[in-house]
């Protein structure tokens, strides 16, 4: 497995595996999630602009396709998970 797909995956993996233990403790658990998405994506979005101008496109881009993993995945399942609750 190459760096690019590593760092993909230790960057998306890592908050989606934590959000998804944050979502087993219930509704403050799913609040905490939500936080944990709100907080992380600018972060990443900052984070990769600031490594593409510092010259570190690999680790950019890494970043940019993780924050698009973490958003599809991670705000759905729990957007999910509040729908289904009553």
């Amino acid at each position: 497995m190459n760096r690019f797909w590593k760092l993909t995956l230790y960057m998306a993996g890592i908050p989606l595996g934590l959000g998804l233990l944050l979502c087993i403790g219930g509704s403050d658990g799913l609040a905490s999630a939500g936080i944990l998405g709100l907080a992380l994506i600018p972060i990443y979005i900052i984070g990769s602009i600031v490594l593409a101008i510092m010259g570190h496109t690999e680790e950019a881009k890494a970043m940019i396709l993780s924050l698009g993993l973490l958003l599809l995945l991670g705000l759905s399942i729990c957007g999910l998970m509040i729908a289904s609750m009553n």
